[in-house]
């Protein structure tokens, strides 16, 4: 997709907004959105990644050609808030809701959404299926210097955990979005997925073969298949199986 083209009086509204946030920015370069980025939680790496247009290369991809203006979608691993701010901008849904564990990274996510002006509903958690994490209400999170590495687990700060499968029921979720650094192994074992239409996962191959096969065996059970035509690498699109 080429980069989003902006008439004089976005940009003044966009650049305004950009000095009255106080925030360091970085901008896409393929796709033209702004990101909010802080030096002590975005490395060097990450942000030259944005300024070239390669930072999530490959989710964008496809992405736009999954989504309906009908659709409710639900993201899990929001990171920078990019994706959200691409659809939202691009190609709009009706309701779009955003799961992110890691706290540090929610001021960012919102001062993007914010700037991009596009409407998303912001959650800091973790989404689970796990009765046990879920009657608890946290789970262990730990914190990486690189964001993308944190994960869940180990013996970092408590993060609320949030019901899965009724965040699905109660949003009427029909387009999930996951990104989350290896979770997405366990995430759909007990997942109650009615009204979802379409799955896009990241798999991560450090998680390695018997956990990826499990994933795509579950997803299977529950009538999801591989789509071949909006998948690319290791951004995996599922769509539901039709009798």
């Amino acid at each position: 997709m080429p980069p989003r083209k902006n008439s004089i009086k976005d940009k003044i509204i966009r650049r305004l907004r950009r000095i009255t946030s106080g925030r360091k920015i970085a901008i896409h370069g393929r796709y033209g959105l702004e990101l909010a980025i802080d030096p002590e939680i975005v490395s060097p790496r990450i942000t030259e990644e944005i300024r070239r247009g390669t930072y999530e290369s490959l989710e964008s991809a496809h992405i736009l050609s999954a989504v309906q203006p009908t659709d409710h979608v639900l993201e899990l691993g929001a990171g920078l808030g990019f994706i959200a701010s691409l659809i939202q901008t691009s190609k709009p849904v009706a309701q779009y809701t955003a799961v992110e564990a890691n706290p540090k990274l929610i001021p960012l996510i919102k001062e993007t959404l914010r700037i991009n002006n596009a409407k998303v509903e912001v959650i800091n958690a973790i989404a689970s299926t796990l009765p046990e994490e879920i009657a608890i209400g946290s789970v262990p999170f730990v914190v990486e210097p690189e964001f993308w590495a944190s994960r869940k687990g180990g013996q970092g700060d408590r993060v609320k955990a949030i019901d899965f499968n009724a965040l699905i029921k109660e949003r009427g979720i029909s387009l999930i979005i996951v990104d989350i650094e290896g979770g997405e192994a366990d995430l759909f074992q007990y997942a109650d997925l009615k009204g979802v239409r379409r799955i896009c996962v990241e798999i991560h191959p450090d998680i390695g073969k018997a956990k990826i096969q499990r994933l795509f065996e579950t997803l299977h059970r529950l009538d999801f298949v591989y789509d071949g035509r909006t998948s690319i690498g290791t951004v995996v699109m599922f769509a539901r199986e039709v009798a």
